[in-house]
């Protein structure tokens, strides 16, 4: 089913509709547009369920004829000062103004989903079309019209909203806080769930009972952070992942955000989520525009493995630009756990030999090959290939490297500075830091102003003087420490919009290069680094165990193939945990696998496994790429289980993990889910065949194996 948007009631109510989800908006009173319904879809709106208002102590009425009252109202973008005392998504003040009263104007459906100046938003495609609403309100007053666009996909139960600030007054504004997404539901019964975290411990689902107040996750950190995801969800109790009605919220941003949801006096909610106003403002002169980030309202009736879907979904076709998208990824080898700083020429090219052999296709050359590059305290910022290690530059490394049949990567880290590098030297105005205050230091190193287009166009030159070789198949752009010494409530907005300049100028110069983000892993993992970069580094840690906890969550919203996984040492480099070969390749197998281990110190047992391992994830990945992944629900919290099954249900892998082995064990039946029932399965390895009926009511069987941390994977066919 085509997306909709129908009007009715003398064009007074707006109803947005596809095959999963409604949205319906009214405008009241003359000018005070609300929202009347959101979730899931229904035939048309006929105003079953209206709200009375009736006379309260402490309310301040917006019409006293009828008790009408914004405390009550569910407010398509509320404004502090005329009588909704919850959280305002919109504050704008001037000389003479402290607060708005926007008035509507009028909507109507346009012809194309415009995009968003200087920021990434998604897209029309193929795959999935959509329509959007465009509304205006206005006040007058304070010279001020505020733009809304909602644009409704075919696909799934995905709504975007964003809105464009225009000053047409003669006098100078100030933007104090302009969220991108502000939803208000009725009083309903809902637990707040999000993604929070640390450096290293990403990903952790967080989730309660909505309590009375705002309840609030927000990064100030210049990027998005591991502590907390831009993502806020909401969920009826009881809703697991495979049934229940559920909301998410994501903001396609990569910088700081604030996301909050009120239960207010009368248990309204409201949900909000966009620009964090503890770190931002903007000036808007007379004729000025602002513009705000794309929100993402993604509604499930089929639990949160629905929900999942229709993220996955969308930012595969509506959101991510690199042709890689759709494209398997090379198999990669990274020299960063098995060299670390001491590169040599003959020590990568014997890593890529050896690399070469077990059928690992890319070498990725990570931190250490510039110069007065020997720790992580110096030599950023230069970009100058050290030759000393590298005797014969980066080209010449890339040419040994393409000769051997691989092709060859490189790690950047482009936003940031030593002390001793001559860019700083040379230009000290270039880092961010506070006139007046020594610059605080973060991991011996300093962020660049790139809300500084110098800053910028210097970047530009340094990155292209090492990428116009046409040598460099593949990048990996990290960032390993926040935003600090901030001198304006701008700055930080206007350093994101200078880091997206830049990438966008790069992936369309270089579209054949494979870009990969990474922030000490998911420093920075959102949908804002998605469209730019079609995977991301997951997390520092590569312990495989760790990994099961992390990459579950974040496929909430992203699919196996944006987030990377790599098969490292063991004992692991970051928790010392020590874990078999095939455990590891199980596990980073359902995603987009890479390699970390330095091959040399491999048994030649261990090589053997892993070009087995490798030839079958090679064999795989088609069906990887084009298959759905699921979280499947298990009796025990010690058991982890992953689906990944392809679309006309033929072909499905599973994934069962067991972290510890517990005394006095319980034989459970892991019950399998997805299926379909009337397709006989045989298993690829056992050649034993059941149906689908049966796989997903009586379950698989997992052997006791006496020991911790362990991971089998079934690999089923249909068989005639």
């Amino acid at each position: 089913m085509k997306a909709k948007i129908e009007f009715s009631n003398e064009k007074r109510v707006c109803h947005l509709s596809n095959r999963e989800v409604s949205l319906v908006l009214e405008v009241k009173e003359g000018k005070v547009l609300t929202y009347r319904y959101f979730g899931k879809k229904i035939k048309e709106f006929n105003n079953s369920f209206n709200q009375p208002f009736i006379s309260r102590g402490f309310s301040t009425t917006y019409n006293s004829e009828n008790y009408y009252s914004l405390s009550e109202e569910l407010i398509f973008s509320p404004t502090k000062g005329m009588g909704d005392f919850r959280i305002s998504a919109l504050d704008v003040t001037a000389d003479d103004i402290n607060h708005i009263e926007l008035k509507f104007k009028d909507w109507k459906i346009l012809d194309a989903k415009p995009s968003i100046l200087n920021l990434p938003s998604s897209f029309e495609s193929k795959e999935s079309g959509s329509l959007t609403l465009q509304i205006t309100q206005l006040d007058q007053i304070a010279g001020l019209e505020l733009i809304t666009y909602l644009t409704i996909f075919d696909i799934a139960g995905i709504i975007t909203r964003s809105s464009v600030i225009k000053n047409y007054s003669n006098k100078e504004i100030t933007i104090n806080k302009a969220t991108s997404l502000s939803l208000d539901f009725y009083p309903q019964d809902f637990d707040f769930f999000s993604l929070t975290g640390a450096h290293t411990n990403e990903a952790n689902i967080n989730e309660f009972k909505l309590h009375k107040g705002v309840q609030k996750i927000e990064s100030t950190r210049g990027a998005s952070s591991p502590q907390h995801n831009p993502f806020i969800g909401l969920k009826a109790p009881n809703t697991d992942q495979y049934q229940g009605n559920c909301y998410g919220f994501n903001l396609i941003y990569s910088g700081s955000f604030l996301g909050e949801v009120e239960l207010s006096q009368y248990e309204h909610i409201r949900v909000q989520l966009g620009l964090n106003p503890e770190v931002f403002e903007w000036k808007l002169n007379a004729g000025q525009e602002f513009y705000t980030p794309e929100a993402v309202l993604n509604y499930s009736d089929k639990g949160l493995n629905g929900l999942s879907q229709n993220f996955h979904e969308f930012y595969k076709n509506n959101l991510i630009t690199s042709k890689w998208n759709n494209k398997e990824r090379p198999l990669l080898i990274n020299t960063w756990e098995s060299m670390y700083f001491d590169i040599t020429e003959e020590k990568v090219l014997n890593l890529a030999s050896k690399a070469k052999e077990v059928g690992i296709e890319l070498l990725v050359l990570d931190d250490g090959w510039f110069e007065n590059r020997n720790n992580d305290k110096t030599g950023l910022g230069d970009w100058v290939c050290d030759k000393t290690k590298l005797p014969n530059g980066i080209e010449g490394l890339a040419t040994k490297i393409n000769d051997l049949g691989m092709k060859f990567g490189l790690w950047f880290e482009p936003e940031m500075a030593s002390l001793d590098s001559n860019v700083i030297k040379e230009n000290p105005s270039w880092i961010i830091r506070s006139k007046g205050y020594d610059p605080a230091v973060s991991r011996y190193q300093f962020v660049l102003d790139l809300s500084n287009d110098d800053v910028i166009e210097y970047l530009k030159t340094k990155l292209d003087s090492i990428l116009e070789c046409g040598k460099i198949s593949y990048i990996k752009w990290d960032m390993n420490r926040n935003i600090t010494d901030v001198s304006n409530k701008q700055l930080q907005h206007k350093y994101i919009l200078g880091l997206y300049k830049l990438l966008n100028y790069l992936t369309n110069k270089y579209p054949e290069i494979l870009f990969e983000s990474c922030a000490s892993g998911g420093g920075r993992l959102d949908p804002g680094m998605l469209y730019y970069m079609p995977q991301c580094w997951t997390s520092d840690n590569s312990d495989a165990i760790s990994r099961l906890k992390i990459q579950s969550g974040y496929s909430l919203m992203y699919s196996p193939m944006v987030l990377t996984n790599h098969i490292t040492t063991s004992p692991n480099h970051q928790i010392g945990r020590v874990t078999e070969l095939k455990v590891r390749y199980n596990i980073g197998s359902f995603f987009n696998l890479g390699v970390e281990l330095n091959l040399e110190n491999c048994s030649q047992e261990e090589l053997d496994d892993l070009k087995q391992y490798i030839s079958q994830y090679k064999n795989d990945r088609k069906f990887l790429l084009d298959s759905q992944f699921y979280r499947l629900q298990t009796t025990d919290s010690n058991d982890f289980m992953w689906l990944i099954i392809n679309k006309e249900k033929t072909e499905f892998k599973v994934l069962i993990a067991k972290v510890l082995s517990k005394p006095g064990i319980v034989f459970s039946p892991f019950k399998l889910k997805y299926l379909n029932p009337e397709f006989k399965y045989q298993n690829q390895e056992t050649q034993e065949s059941y149906y689908g009926d049966e796989l997903m009511e009586n379950g698989v069987s997992f052997p006791r194996l006496r020991k911790d941390f362990q991971a089998l994977v079934y690999h089923f066919k249909k068989i005639n």
